[in-house]
């Protein structure tokens, strides 16, 4: 089995927990998600089956998008509803138009500040796993992208937000930081990862529906694992090339892209790359 699903994560599970329990389902060791989602967060979560895990790193390349309930009035140690709260003043001040010029201020490629509570490792250890223990490290701010965040809702001290940004953005942050700005404190009640890359909530299965589908001798819906390389140009390779790739063999072709994805019988078989020396080499090759 080969391939991509594209699971619905309910809130209360970790990624790790939805990979084991389809390790169960399938029958198959090799397994992998594409992109951790919070224990809190629900959403979108790609899950690589069997050579489908030899893709996952070309994920990191795909946008993500969230819909976030942000509550105003405290500050979580988490930045999440899950952490210690602290209440920091009560925000009837906050005007919508308040909000939307704060949120204007994250766009863009900016420098963010994780949570303290996150796996980001310093020192070989893990943030959150040094914030459990009480102490204090210092976390340098990062350069994030953020495509758009738009404000949806703004109601009682509930506000929500579309959030379109790269790999590596913290959605916590986000919420903390607003909170900042506005000077009243703010925290993730809710999140939902909405879209990553060409994946879409919409047609995501929950565990539960596809334990469903299982049980009734019903195979998953499985997307190709060339799905999440669209942005990679096409190759058709003869008989003669499939074999040399394979063995190896650098080839040239005039393109100006970096990563070529080829197909031998209409079939995706490897991903090449380019070296420094122009050719391209098979980075991956797939061959069942």
């Amino acid at each position: 089995m080969r391939g991509i699903i594209n699971i619905c994560k309910e809130p209360g599970m970790t990624s790790f927990d939805v990979v084991a329990r389809l390790r169960r389902l399938l029958h198959e060791k090799r397994i992998g998600h594409g992109g951790t989602l919070d224990p809190l967060a629900d959403g979108v979560l790609p899950v690589f089956i069997g050579q489908g895990t030899r893709v996952s790193e070309y994920m990191l390349t795909h946008p993500k998008r969230y819909l976030a309930v942000i509550r105003l009035g405290y500050e979580s140690e988490t930045y999440d509803a899950e952490g210690e709260k602290t209440f920091i003043r009560n925000p009837s001040y906050v005007a919508r138009s308040d909000i939307e010029n704060a949120l204007c201020d994250f766009v863009g490629t900016v420098m963010q500040i994780p949570p303290v509570f996150s796996a980001i490792k310093k020192n070989g250890q893990s943030l959150y796993k040094a914030a459990r223990k009480g102490q204090q490290i210092e976390i340098e701010p990062r350069e994030v992208t953020i495509y758009s965040c738009d404000l949806i809702e703004y109601k009682d001290d509930m506000v929500t937000v579309d959030v379109r940004c790269a790999s590596g953005t913290y959605i916590r942050s986000i919420a903390h930081d607003l909170g900042e700005k506005l000077g009243c404190g703010a925290y993730i009640q809710k999140l939902t990862r909405t879209e990553y890359g060409p994946f879409r909530i919409e047609n995501a299965v929950t565990l539960e529906k596809l334990e469903e589908q299982l049980s009734n001798n019903e195979s998953p819906y499985l997307f190709d694992i060339d799905f999440i390389l669209d942005d990679f140009e096409r190759v058709d390779v003869s008989d003669e090339e499939c074999r040399n790739i394979i063995d190896g063999k650098l080839y040239a072709y005039e393109t100006a892209s970096d990563k070529l994805k080829a197909y031998y019988n209409n079939r995706f078989f490897a991903v090449l790359g380019r070296n420094s020396d122009g050719f391209f080499h098979p980075d991956k090759v797939f061959k069942d």
